[in-house]
């Protein structure tokens, strides 16, 4: 009994260290949110192994992105070459990360870290890239008939598919029409509006690419409906008025 104790504990020293090996090769998945135009670096790194005459291999959505041999042959992606390298100096302590500089809407998907190593299972890391931009939107008036405004709230290039919304001057959401969804990331809401004000054109994405853009507020009238324009105008126009008055009244 005391001798398979103790070549039980002989064993264990080897266990831990098999484990070991194995967890410094094992990546968890994760998801990296972006701004577009901004610096991504995509980490992988294989712990206690010299890189530099070895060969890693990234590949984006199962198809060939980045592949490293030797140190002597480098294989990039035709779209995306110039603006993708790995970390030279960092190969010695196993670091094969790479970065992108920089990044586009287009580079979104998802990315595998490989290393082919004969004696085991390949091992890899997997990274949900997700590229976001934040377009500031713009409102205005579509058509005008009585007592109704047609108002679009629109932005371009909005990736991902982000919340848009019509605001009045206090915060208030004004109920949509209907909104459209473009392929090119275009997103159009239409709302009527019964009262003159400034409105506002909101979208919000999700943190960390975004959270809430604002367009520059627009005074919109109504026609047949009260309100600063028409004030504004009266308060002006009286003056003008006068002083005409005053000019012709005095002409020889």
């Amino acid at each position: 009994m005391e001798k398979m104790n103790l070549e039980k504990m002989k064993l264990l020293p080897l266990m831990c260290l098999f484990v070991l090996m194995w967890t410094e090769q094992t990546f968890a998945d994760g998801t990296l949110k972006v701004k577009e135009d901004e610096v991504v670096v995509l980490n992988c790194s294989f712990d206690n192994t010299d890189m530099t005459n070895k060969k890693f291999d990234w590949k984006k959505d199962g198809e060939d992105f980045y592949f490293y041999e030797n140190g002597t042959d480098v294989k990039v992606a035709s779209n995306i070459k110039p603006r993708v390298t790995h970390f030279q100096e960092s190969l010695k302590s196993g670091n094969v990360s790479i970065r992108i500089k920089p990044v586009t809407v287009q580079d979104s998907g998802t990315y595998t870290c490989i290393y082919p190593d004969p004696k085991k299972k390949k091992t890899y890391a997997t990274i949900q890239l997700e590229v976001g931009t934040c377009p500031k939107p713009n409102v205005r008036a579509l058509n005008r008939s009585k007592n109704i405004v047609l108002v679009e709230c629109k932005a371009d290039r909005a990736f991902p598919e982000p919340e848009i919304e019509l605001q009045n001057s206090n915060n208030e959401t004004i109920p949509e029409n209907k909104t459209e969804y473009f392929d090119n990331g275009t997103i159009i809401l239409t709302a009527e509006v019964t009262k003159e004000d400034f409105y506002t054109c909101v979208v919000r994405q999700q943190p960390p690419i975004c959270h809430e853009i604002r367009s520059d507020p627009n005074l919109l009238g109504v026609p047949g409906a009260s309100g600063v324009l028409q004030l504004s105008s009266g308060l002006l126009l009286l003056p003008l008025f006068g002083l005409l008055k005053e000019l012709f009244s005095v002409w020889p």
